[in-house]
């Protein structure tokens, strides 16, 4: 199992946002929190299986200090989706 860091943001009259800088593309989007919290698993997994499938190799997951470092995660808030 591994666990990646969710990047998660909110503008004013939009939905929830959430993406996962380790795997580019990896992101969702829902009207509630919980939603966004639950789709973020589904579309992380189903991102790693479209990863195996295509034989592409899997980006090993940044800890919260990495992600937390990086200029993308200003203005988000950090969370962890174990897979």
């Amino acid at each position: 199992m591994a666990v990646y860091i969710a990047l998660l943001r909110k503008e004013p009259d939009r939905d929830y946002e959430v993406s996962f800088p380790d795997l580019p593309g990896c992101e969702t989007s829902a009207p509630s929190l919980g939603t966004a919290h639950t789709l973020a698993k589904e579309v992380l997994e189903f991102h790693i299986e479209a990863l195996v499938e295509a034989g592409t190799p899997i980006p090993a997951a940044s800890s919260l200090e990495q992600i937390r470092a990086q200029p993308a995660s200003r203005n988000a808030m950090a969370f962890p989706i174990e897979v």
